[in-house]
C-alpha cells in the first residue's frame, strides 16, 4: 500500500514532469531555421484567403466572432477586410495605412510606424514580414521557439507591445500549401486573445 506522503506527492510529480516535458519540447529557432521555413514565401507574388476570427474578452467573459478575407501582394501590400459583423478594411500600400468603414466616412490614415500600436493593425505587424519571408525582421522583433511539428511561439523582444505571446500553426509539409499559416493566436497583455483561422487559401507564385 502506498504511503500518504507518496500519494500527496503525486500531483507535484506530475506537474514537474509536464513542465519538464514542455521545456524539452520547445526549442529556440535560429535565423537559418526560420529562413528555411519561410523560403516558400519568397517565391510567392500574391496570397489570398478567407478567415474566421474569435476575440476573447477576459474581464467580460465573452467571445466575439467575425469573418473576412485577406490579400497580400509583394512587396508589402495587404488588404485585411472584415465582412461581418462590422465591415472594416485595413489597407497597407508600402508606407501608407488606411482604415475604411462602410459608414461613409473618409478613410483614416495612420503612419506606417504606428502599425504595431493600433488595435486594428497590430496583428499585421507580424503578418507582413512572415508573408514576405523576412526572417531577419521577425527575429529582430521576436524571440521564436518551436513548440511542435507545426506550432511556433513568438515573444516580443521589447516592452510596450500589445501582445505578450503570439502563436502560429503552419500547414503540414504534406498538405496542399505546406508552411502556410493555418492559424494565428494573439495573446494580449491585458489577458484578452484573438484567434484567426484561415481557409480557402489561393497562392500565385512568381515566374
Amino acid at each position: 500500500m502506498r504511503s500518504p506522503i507518496f500519494l500527496r506527492s503525486l500531483p507535484l510529480l506530475f506537474f514537474v514532469y509536464v513542465a519538464h516535458s514542455r521545456t524539452l519540447a520547445a526549442t529556440q529557432v535560429s535565423s537559418q531555421e526560420l529562413s528555411q521555413l519561410l523560403a516558400p514565401y519568397t517565391q510567392i507574388q500574391k496570397i489570398s484567403a478567407d478567415f474566421n476570427q474569435k476575440k476573447f474578452l477576459k474581464d467580460l467573459k465573452i467571445e466575439l466572432l467575425s469573418n473576412g478575407s485577406m490579400t497580400f501582394e509583394r512587396p508589402q501590400n495587404i488588404r485585411w477586410t472584415i465582412h461581418k459583423p462590422s465591415p472594416l478594411e485595413v489597407a497597407i500600400d508600402n508606407d501608407k495605412i488606411s482604415l475604411t468603414t462602410q459608414n461613409g466616412d473618409a478613410p483614416v490614415v495612420i503612419p506606417f510606424s504606428q502599425i504595431g500600436k493600433n488595435q486594428n493593425t497590430s496583428g499585421l505587424s507580424l503578418m507582413i514580414p512572415w508573408l514576405a519571408g523576412d526572417a531577419e525582421q521577425i527575429l529582430k522583433s521576436f524571440e521564436v521557439t518551436k513548440e511542435g511539428d507545426q506550432l511556433f511561439s513568438l515573444v516580443p523582444r521589447t516592452s510596450g507591445s500589445l501582445f505578450r505571446l503570439i502563436q502560429i500553426k503552419t500547414a503540414s509539409a504534406k498538405g496542399k500549401n505546406p508552411g502556410w499559416i493555418e492559424s494565428l493566436t494573439l495573446n494580449e497583455t491585458s489577458g484578452d486573445a484573438i484567434e484567426i483561422r484561415f481557409k480557402a487559401v489561393k497562392i500565385a507564385k512568381t515566374r
